[in-house]
């Protein structure tokens, strides 16, 4: 039923218990694909290492995650593709309540599960009010959702059906950041996503993302812009608004979070995204706030609110 797609890129201290956390789920059927993403580290032989008949790998020069993820969803013999992060790993029932849930709403075809974050010295559980009841599974509306909360949905705890994930684009090859935010927007344009609200995926955050730690790109943050503009036109009533809640805060955020590291042609470019999700005066005072470095002075602040220094 499922192909497991995994890129790696310089992964050796954690794909193995990304890799045993797949092998070891209560499900059988299914493949799993590592997309080597051209490693430079030892992940390579650590994969080599294993023998089981169900892995296959596939190595590439390193085009980035978007690129292996796409990859390996057109190299799947499966019809659901089920993304995992190779510094992240599932619940051994993760498979399990998956197929369950597919067998449940078969009409659907975007599916994901509960989630836990994994920091250094804390482990938090994402849940919120518009999440079905602890322990069960129930259809969520994704632009509902963000409108108050970070998405239902991570490049490690949803499963979609092959087929639609084609239909819809996949993951846009040429951004390096946001191209997992910028693709949930459109696979949960046309329907809900289906939510079993238990956590069994752990999301790794003392892993460094393959991009986390990297400035983001003006050219990756004025596609997701437009990517917004061209999905907002297609919405309406309840979710538009919920929708205008989420891009509103989010373009304005990033605009002071971002906007230092980039030229002034860059910031020109961006902002004639910007102008089509928020208004002139509100890009003019955005322009001006990014100068006096408020996003460097907000960070600090939420630093020592939570006890740093």
């Amino acid at each position: 039923m499922f192909t497991v797609v995994i890129p790696l890129f310089n992964k050796e201290e954690y794909i193995h218990a990304t890799v045993a956390s797949v092998l070891q789920q209560t499900y059988s059927d299914f493949e799993l694909l590592v997309i080597n993403d051209g490693s430079t580290d030892g992940s390579l032989g650590v994969l080599q290492e294993y023998k089981d008949a169900r892995i296959k790998i596939i190595s590439t020069k390193n085009n980035g995650a978007a690129a292996a993820r796409n990859l390996g969803v057109s190299k799947a013999i499966h019809p659901y593709v089920a993304l995992l992060d190779a510094d992240d790993w599932w619940a051994p029932t993760y498979l399990e309540e998956m197929a369950k849930a597919i067998t449940t709403f078969p009409a659907n075809t975007v599916f994901a599960t509960g989630r836990t974050h994994i920091f250094a010295e804390k482990e938090v559980v994402y849940t919120h009010s518009y999440l079905p009841e602890k322990g069960t599974t129930d259809l969520v509306n994704h632009f509902q959702v963000l409108s108050k909360h970070l998405p239902a949905i991570n490049s490690s705890n949803v499963v979609v059906r092959k087929d639609y994930f084609i239909e819809t684009g996949g993951f846009n090859e040429a951004m390096q950041h946001f191209e997992d935010h910028e693709c949930w927007l459109r696979l949960a344009l046309k329907q809900p996503i289906v939510f079993v609200n238990k956590p069994l995926s752990y999301y790794n955050k003392t892993a460094q993302k393959s991009s986390s730690k990297r400035g983001v790109s003006s050219s990756d943050l004025r596609t997701y812009f437009e990517t917004m503009v061209v999905i907002k036109e297609q919405l309406s009533g309840k979710e538009k608004r919920y929708f205008r809640k989420f891009y509103q805060r989010f373009v304005k955020w990033s605009y002071l979070k971002f906007a230092p590291m980039y030229t002034e042609k860059e910031r020109v470019l961006l902002q004639e995204s910007m102008v089509k999700l928020v208004s002139t005066l509100e890009v003019k005072i955005l322009e001006e706030l990014q100068k006096t470095g408020i996003a460097t002075i907000y960070k600090r602040a939420k630093k020592l609110s939570n006890g740093g220094s």
